[in-house]
């Protein structure tokens, strides 16, 4: 068996483990509807339907998050081309056959989540800060928050641009695909016949099809899983983190929950952005209370003051540059485990 990230990895050689031996079936209630068979199951998405996603130097995906900020998948760190395409929708030049725009923005910094984990594939999250905003014709794609979404069974979409197959025999799409999938249950995903007790119901969601024909593939990493409404708006509910090969029977996709992490993502909106939304001020303030709580409860002050008093007293703001470079710290550490990753994990 081999589990892979989803980055795009032309020279990435793949684990190899003892392959799982079960003849256990996926239920048949999942019901995907058919499709034309393309990108593992998926097909063209029609022009102009995602223009939040961006692509990142052709080897992992994004979404835009806000002015200028996206969100992407930690392990893609190591890419070292800092080029993105935001409203992309063609892997080569405009053509007036797709009559969709892009621009294109250069990284500023990289912001892996600090709890990001290369060995247990929790937290696969990253952000990337732009230099200068995205275009005000692209729209910001919104964020689930709420733990209990996708319901299990429930349908959801991933778009990308990687490979058409595992082996790469079909190559890449000329533009954008996506796919629909269901969300399996956390049970059955991290059953002996599947993940083995991999699985982290808290960070990770499973979404396939139950004849593994549809699923997300190399050089799709990093991009979002969404959800549409009922009035036809997209949310995103998820990143495309990892799967065992691309779309294999009792092998779903795996992608990071994003509710999990929605109050990073703002908190570090409000740190990075170049354009912080009004609501940062209450982040901000919020975090500043953290930082200054009391661990204990205060003991009642001498009746008589201490003769020797410190030369200078601790000051409130030392005590939030210190929470400020613990926070700074440990982005760097997420960002040294993110870079080590010349290789996919996987499941012991």
């Amino acid at each position: 068996m081999h589990i892979t990230n989803r980055r795009s990895n032309r020279s990435a050689a793949l684990i190899s483990l003892a392959a799982l031996t079960t003849n256990a079936t996926l239920p048949s209630t999942w019901g995907i509807p058919d499709a034309t068979p393309r990108i593992v199951g998926g097909v063209d998405a029609p022009p102009g339907e995602y223009p939040f996603f961006a692509s990142w130097a052709k080897s992992c995906g994004a979404s835009v998050i806000h002015d200028d900020i996206l969100l992407t998948a930690a392990h893609c760190g190591p890419i070292s081309d800092d080029q993105v395409v935001v409203g992309a929708y063609s892997r080569g030049e405009s053509h007036e056959s797709y009559p969709v725009r892009s621009a294109t923005r250069r990284v500023q910094k990289r912001i892996p989540h600090p709890d990001f984990d290369s060995v247990k594939w929790q937290n696969d999250f990253m952000l990337l800060k732009l230099f200068g905003p995205v275009p005000d014709w692209i729209p910001r794609i919104q964020l689930n928050t709420d733990p209990t979404v996708p319901a299990d069974g429930s349908d959801v979409t991933a778009i990308g641009m990687g490979r058409l197959d595992e082996n790469g025999n079909l190559g890449f799409p000329t533009v954008l695909q996506q796919v629909n999938v269901s969300v399996v249950p956390y049970e059955m995903c991290n059953s002996d016949s599947m993940y083995r007790g991999f699985i982290d119901d808290a960070t990770m969601i499973c979404a396939g099809d139950e004849t593994g024909e549809r699923d997300a593939c190399f050089g799709d990493s990093g991009g979002p899983l969404l959800q549409e409404s009922a009035d036809g708006t997209w949310t995103q509910i998820g990143v495309v983190s990892f799967g065992v090969g691309c779309a294999r029977p009792e092998r779903p996709g795996v992608y990071s929950r994003v509710s999990l992490a929605h109050e990073w993502i703002q908190e570090s909106i409000c740190e990075h952005s170049s354009t912080p939304p009004s609501t940062c001020s209450d982040v901000r303030q919020s975090n500043l209370r953290s930082s200054e709580s009391p661990s204990s409860t205060p003991t009642q002050a001498p009746t008589q003051a201490p003769t020797i008093t410190p030369t200078q007293a601790p000051s409130r703001g030392l005590r939030t540059r210190d929470f400020t470079k613990a926070k700074k710290q440990a982005r760097e550490s997420a960002m040294a485990r993110a870079r080590s990753l010349p290789l996919p994990d996987y499941i012991p």
